[in-house]
């Protein structure tokens, strides 16, 4: 499942662009894992928000997604766990997630125009300030 899903990501997710590295971080999800599911319905709610997307800023306050940005005490230590190498080459930090909170995973994103967002990771929970995880 997980392997069409990459495979067909244009065609599923037009308005969603991803990290080389979540290629890698999709692919490591076992068919049958209970995570699968979850990270498969959330990018299919972002990119129903996305694709609604026309101005201002990016917001997922009416989905049911728990989304939330980093701390500044964590982004002072951990701003390199959470810098990616986007799909135009450019390093981008990616501080707004959505948290999976039966699992400890999250979904860190990237918005980066109206109708556009970046995908920069797919996993287990980075280490904050207050959990090393």
């Amino acid at each position: 499942m997980h392997l069409e899903l990459w495979d067909r990501r244009e065609e599923f997710f037009p308005n969603l662009d991803f990290c080389d590295s979540v290629a890698r971080q999709l692919q490591s999800i076992l068919n049958g894992q209970l995570e699968l599911q979850a990270v498969v319905d959330t990018l299919f709610t972002i990119q129903e928000c996305c694709s609604t997307w026309q101005t201002g800023a990016f917001s997922l306050k009416n989905y049911s997604l728990d989304e939330s940005g980093e701390s500044e005490s964590t982004l002072n230590q951990y701003a390199r766990e959470r810098t990616f190498t986007c799909p135009d080459g450019q390093r981008r930090l990616f501080e707004r997630h959505v948290k999976l909170r039966f699992c400890n995973w999250r979904i860190h994103f990237f918005a980066e125009k109206p109708g556009k967002v970046i995908i920069g990771y797919v996993g287990r929970h980075l280490p904050t300030v207050k959990y090393r995880t």
